[in-house]
């Protein structure tokens, strides 16, 4: 998760600021379940570690934000960049990092097994916003994850 934030993010200030995970839960999806279309509030990046699935069988989609701003112009060829639905194949051991803010969602299951999966949301820690530069100061705020874990008993 730090080498995602690192990479995607790429903060001025590596060394101040940092991801937490914030929560986390199990989801045990049997055939004929699914996880409608959704994206997590209040999270920064979020993913998926998958304890049991099946290359063939498992997916996860993600989808365009459907509103006025998104242009929908006619592609020669659809592809990953262009196309409103992807999907990522998974299976056992597989983790997938995304921006909390992106659709996705888990098509019904025909497995006739158990899909395993432990799912995560994250919140950055230190400082974030304009640090250095000109900029300073602009939309600075400083986050404590651990002093707010205490301060709320969790």
């Amino acid at each position: 998760m730090d080498d995602y934030f690192l990479k995607v993010f790429n903060p001025i200030n590596q060394k101040d600021v940092s991801l937490n995970i914030t929560q986390s839960w199990l989801n045990f999806t049997e055939k004929g379940q699914f996880h409608h279309k959704h994206y997590h509030h209040n999270s920064l990046v979020s993913g998926c570690l998958y304890i049991n699935a099946k290359k063939e069988n498992d997916v996860i989609l993600f989808s365009k934000k459907h509103n006025l701003q998104n242009w929908k112009i006619q592609p020669k060829e659809e592809n990953q960049l262009n196309c409103n639905d992807v999907y990522f194949f998974v299976e056992s051991c597989s983790i997938v990092l995304f921006p909390s803010n992106l659709i996705h969602s888990v098509p019904p299951s025909n497995a006739d097994y158990t899909r395993i999966s432990i799912a995560f949301n994250s919140f950055p820690s230190g400082n974030i916003g304009y640090v250095d530069g000109r900029m300073k100061g602009i939309d600075f705020i400083k986050i404590d994850i651990t002093k707010q874990k205490e301060y709320y008993g969790k």
